[in-house]
């Protein structure tokens, strides 16, 4: 399943920070996320999108490399760059041209970022042309289960989302599926429903 979502008129807001250490279920996705990332022992790795940046910061205290941090929002950067290594290089707007400005890098990270945006398809074709390896990640909706979330533009199951990772070039060797039996519950008008994601993680070269 890979299902374009109906979010006509939802205003999103990217430019405050983005911090979701808070949130028990993205801590351990980020922290799973940080060793797929040092796993392939990569000398470069972009994060075009960083959000809070702990992933990459993370994977580097694992296996050191060169990190090029990006992402739509300045604050993002700001608060990433105080915690990084001083010869890091750092990046404020979109994705795509980040990713064309820094050029050719050994992993890229797309992960909790394919899910926001108009064509996935073709950031991770961008992607393939400027790296060997991708890690990317996004939530992996359970049958029956409704995205609430006014950011997310798309929906995908497992098997969709690995159809868009071939389908933009890449070859998937591992993927890591995150499942919790932890309801997050909220009201959804008057109805609680629980909006709590299992994630999958990709890695392709």
């Amino acid at each position: 399943m890979r299902e374009r979502l109906d979010r006509q008129g939802a205003e999103v807001d990217y430019q405050g920070r983005r911090d979701t250490s808070d949130n028990w279920f993205h801590v351990a996705r980020m922290n799973v996320t940080a060793g797929l990332i040092a796993w392939p022992r990569p000398d470069t790795v972009l994060d075009p999108a960083c959000g809070e940046g702990n992933s990459i910061l993370d994977a580097h205290g694992m296996h050191p490399f060169h990190g090029f941090v990006g992402d739509i929002g300045g604050a993002n950067v700001a608060a990433v760059r105080l915690r990084a290594p001083d010869d890091w290089d750092f990046y404020v707007g979109d994705a795509e041209q980040t990713i064309r400005d820094v050029g050719k890098v050994e992993l890229i990270i797309l992960t909790e970022f394919l899910e926001h945006i108009e064509d996935p398809v073709g950031m991770l074709r961008l992607a393939r042309e400027h790296a060997n390896i991708v890690v990317c990640s996004s939530p992996e909706m359970r049958p029956g289960q409704i995205d609430y979330n006014p950011e997310h533009l798309w929906a995908f199951d497992g098997d969709g989302y690995k159809e868009m990772i071939v389908e933009a070039g890449w070859t998937p060797y591992s993927k890591t599926h995150l499942a919790f039996d932890r309801p997050v519950m909220v009201p959804v008008g008057d109805v609680p429903v629980d909006v709590s994601y299992n994630f999958q993680i990709w890695v392709a070269g």
